[in-house]
């Protein structure tokens, strides 16, 4: 019984509880003490009456995240867990940091299990449409397209049924079947066919038609080629390379544009083996057409004439293809070396001597008159500048024989650009208008060639007529200096050298030479020949000075006036009351 008593008393004190009962506002103030000390971590909830911890919040974010498909606003986890925003973003970012699977976009976040039902979403629709745009997706699903890219479509990827390009999702059954739509379309096609319009003929997507249409034609199940965004048949190539040869075979050459409208490329049409011909920059000429070309230009340039190319070609080749083809023909080597190519014609060297022959005349006389004129401007300078000093009087003199002389180019005179045509207009009416300006530059310098050459045949010929005059009038003196020297010996040792023997005897022997000296010198001056006389010779001294200068003609001058002063010792002899004064002067003399 004692010990039944006592198990009682052990059952009892074992029923009594030791804790110690604390108030509610005890443990508030405990779990505020524990967090000023930092040695526990709580987040106080929004009714203010709970604490909850790290650990905790986080297991109820995940609970709200599953519960809510696995996507949930950020905004709203608040609600849901009854924490302030601000420590729900912080654990979202601690959470993500930790957990690869948890991702936050704008706002969202996302778990694995929502992007898995993407997925599997997205290969049920590709089950039945068969592609799936990027753009699609995203705003199916509100997500960016870069995020659709870099987490979505690498699942998508994972199955062998799927095919993920970089803005397209589509399943191999749907290639396959586009690529038999496309193989049959290129199939029916006879025309050329841009590849946007058979996509949306057909509703196919544009880049998935471009990349069909690239392998039918790459492994040869389609016959035709793709330019750029075109697709053009064989047969239509094969028909239009017929349409092309047809033409060539009827005309003899193939315009670019005929080549175009064909779509055959020109070069290449060209370098197709069998096809001899000269190719141009817009066309094809054929073998026989140059060759026919050839003969008549050949025949022109033979006979010192020219050929008009125009005519010779087809009249729907242009100026440029005529350009070329004598651009051509020069490279070549099949025109004469000394022929001149012009825009559209050829020009022989003879016929341009024989055309700027025939302005020769023309060209000398304005020549001439240029000379003329240029002459009489400095004959009056140098006219003008005669009462200067006498060694500023020879120096003009000077400039104005080397400017104004024969033997001067500076007279060589260039017809007018506007005269030429007129005239050559006139003499050669079958050259068309506007070759007569390429003609006058390749004129010019023949036309001054042969003034040129005329000139120097004029001072050949004068320099031996003054030559000539030279010689003659260098007899003419000596003959006459010895005739003065012997009767001046004679009058001295006769006594008679102040008689009118003295006079006479200079009036015989220096007039005649005097006269033809003021000749051969008013020849070299001016080129005219003119005949001085007793009564002209004074006049001609006087302009020879104002031509030449005093310097030059101080010799001339004393002759003269030597013959005046016997002329006028003659007249007062015959005064007697003055027959003292003339001999008085003689002596001094």
């Amino acid at each position: 019984d004692a010990i039944r008593v006592l198990q009682q008393q052990l059952a009892a004190a074992q029923e009594v509880s030791t804790k110690n009962r604390i108030s509610e506002r005890n443990c508030i103030d405990l779990v505020r003490k524990l967090l000023e000390t930092d040695r526990v971590k709580l987040v106080h909830t929004s009714n203010g009456k709970e604490w909850l911890t790290p650990e905790q919040l986080d297991r109820e974010i995940r609970d709200a995240l599953a519960s809510n498909g696995g996507r949930l606003s950020i905004m709203e986890l608040p609600n849901e867990v009854g924490v302030d925003a601000n420590h729900c973003e912080a654990r979202v970012e601690l959470m993500r940091k930790r957990d690869a699977t948890l991702s936050r976009v704008h706002g969202d976040l996302l778990s694995a299990q929502y992007l898995q039902g993407i997925v599997q979403e997205i290969e049920e629709g590709l089950e039945e449409a068969g592609c799936l745009s990027v753009s699609e997706l995203s705003t199916r699903y509100s997500l960016p397209a870069d995020y659709v890219r870099s987490s979505v479509l690498p699942e998508l990827s994972a199955s062998e049924r799927n095919v993920v390009k970089q803005n397209t999702v589509h399943t191999s059954a749907y290639a396959a079947r586009v690529h038999a739509k496309v193989r049959g379309a290129l199939r029916g096609c006879t025309r050329p066919v841009v590849v946007a319009q058979l996509a949306q003929r057909h509703r196919l997507d544009p880049e998935f038609t471009l990349a069909a249409v690239q392998t039918c034609i790459h492994d040869g199940c389609v016959q035709g080629r793709l330019q750029g965004s075109t697709f053009t048949p064989r047969c239509y190539s094969d028909g239009q390379a017929e349409r092309a040869d047809d033409f060539f075979k009827s005309n003899g050459y193939l315009p670019l544009a005929l080549a175009k409208e064909v779509g055959v490329t020109l070069k290449e049409w060209a370098a197709t083996p069998g096809r001899e011909g000269v190719l141009l920059g817009a066309a094809f000429l054929s073998r026989d057409l140059v060759e026919t070309a050839l003969s008549p230009i050949s025949e022109a340039l033979a006979c010192d004439s020219w050929a008009d190319v125009r005519p010779l070609l087809p009249a729907a080749l242009g100026a440029t293809e005529v350009r070329d083809f004598l651009q051509h023909l020069v490279a070549a080597r099949r025109l004469p070396p000394d022929a001149v190519v012009f825009d559209y014609a050829v020009v022989s060297q003879e016929f341009l001597r024989s055309v700027a022959k025939s302005f020769e005349p023309d060209a000398l006389a304005a020549s001439e008159g240029a000379v003329a004129t240029s002459r009489g401007a400095l004959e009056t300078a140098g006219g003008e500048g005669d009462d200067v000093g006498a060694k500023r009087k020879g120096k003009r003199g000077g400039q104005v024989s080397k400017k104004s002389g024969r033997g001067d180019d500076s007279g060589l005179f260039v017809i007018d650009a506007h005269i030429f045509h007129d005239t050559l207009a006139d003499r050669f009416p079958e050259i068309p208008g506007d070759m007569c300006d390429e003609l006058f530059p390749h004129v010019q310098p023949l036309l001054a060639t042969m003034l040129r050459e005329a000139r120097e045949c004029e001072r050949s010929s004068l320099h031996s007529r003054h030559r000539a005059n030279f010689e003659q009038a260098e007899s003419l003196v000596q003959q006459r200096f010895e005739a003065l020297a012997l009767g001046l010996r004679a009058l001295e040792a006769t006594g008679l050298r102040g008689s009118a023997l003295y006079p006479y005897l200079l009036r015989e022997t220096v007039a005649v030479p005097l006269n033809h000296l003021l000749s051969v010198r008013w020849e070299e001056e001016t080129g005219a020949v003119v005949e001085v006389t007793t009564a002209n010779r004074k006049r001609y001294l006087k302009e020879l000075i104002a031509k030449q200068g005093t310097a030059k003609t101080d010799n001339l001058s004393r002759l003269l006036s030597l013959l005046q002063s016997c002329k006028e010792e003659k007249d007062a002899q015959k005064d007697p009351k003055e027959s003292k004064t003339p001999r008085s002067r003689r002596i001094r003399r």
